[in-house]
């Protein structure tokens, strides 16, 4: 008898894991993104995401573990909620949600509670940084995105005019859209744009002190387009004295830290990460370390 419970125990088994992977069972799976510790190390955040096969949509949830408790939602909502951060004295945590219909900037206790909106721009934002003193934030929206007719839904004809038309992650390249910086005051709500031009700029971040921004923008040449440059450039917080660090001709993936800039470059034998030193006053530390890619 017990063999053979044993041998139908197998065979379904067998059974089972010769079952193909649907597309259910894709929409079940949960993918963990971003991780932030609070500065006292009894809060961790974490971002699960999960599609939404009937909306056909990807969901992201914030999630909460405090101590040695069992995770749970930081805001329990079916919304889309993403990108969490803590401000620099742990009490309030700022995320990224679409509850409104467009990606803006929120902000909520640290215990769950008291959720309210910081940004209501136009067409949403991408990411963003908080000041260390708690008093502004800068983020990055899109200037030149075409808008559906009010009255019809329908969007206008798309015009490219620019060297290259699509890029991974934006989409079509149309008319005058660019990738700008702006900095709002998160009392007043009031906001101003900091990088002007035609060209696209990534990663906006508060220095230590507050007084820079570092940032990411691809500039170079009389048509940007046209080469893959990405360089890393510092501002004052107002937008002024905009000076490019990096000096030399190479080819870099910036990835932007809350304190540090680090420079990839897998054209190196063997490929190396690099952070290079500059401006003290900035309360920025760099040095360079190697490892393999």
């Amino acid at each position: 008898m017990i063999l053979k419970y044993g041998f139908l125990f197998g065979l379904i088994c067998i059974v089972l894991a010769l079952k193909p992977f649907s597309l259910d069972d894709f929409g079940e799976l949960n993918q963990l993104e971003s991780v932030v510790v609070s500065s006292d190390d009894k809060i961790t955040l974490y971002v699960a995401s999960q599609m939404d096969l009937k909306r056909d949509k990807t969901i992201r949830s914030i999630w909460k573990i405090e101590d040695d408790s069992k995770p749970k939602k930081l805001i329990d909502n079916a919304d889309n909620h993403w990108n969490p951060s803590f401000s620099s004295d742990g009490t309030w945590i700022f995320y990224l949600s679409d509850v409104s219909g467009d990606s803006q900037l929120w902000r909520i206790n640290r215990n769950g509670g008291n959720s309210t909106r910081i940004t209501d721009f136009e067409g949403g934002i991408i990411k963003y940084s908080i000041s260390p003193d708690q008093k502004s934030a800068v983020f990055l929206a899109k200037i030149g995105k075409m808008i559906p007719n009010s009255n019809t839904g329908i969007l206008p004809p798309m015009v490219i005019t620019r060297f290259q038309s699509v890029r991974d992650g934006d989409g079509f390249l149309y008319g005058n859209l660019s990738t700008q910086i702006f900095s709002i005051d998160l009392e007043t709500k009031s906001h101003s744009q900091l990088s002007f031009g035609s060209f696209d700029n990534w990663c906006p971040t508060y220095s230590p002190n507050g007084k820079l921004i570092s940032f990411l923008s691809k500039r170079r040449g009389k048509f940007p387009d046209k080469n893959y440059f990405i360089d890393v450039y510092l501002m004052d917080a107002n937008g002024r004295n905009t000076k490019k660090v990096n000096t030399k001709r190479v080819h870099p993936l910036w990835r932007c830290f809350p304190t540090d800039l680090v420079q990839h470059r897998s054209s190196l034998k063997p490929p190396q990460t690099l952070q290079l030193p500059f401006d003290r006053d900035s309360g920025m530390s760099f040095s360079r370390f190697s490892r393999p890619y």
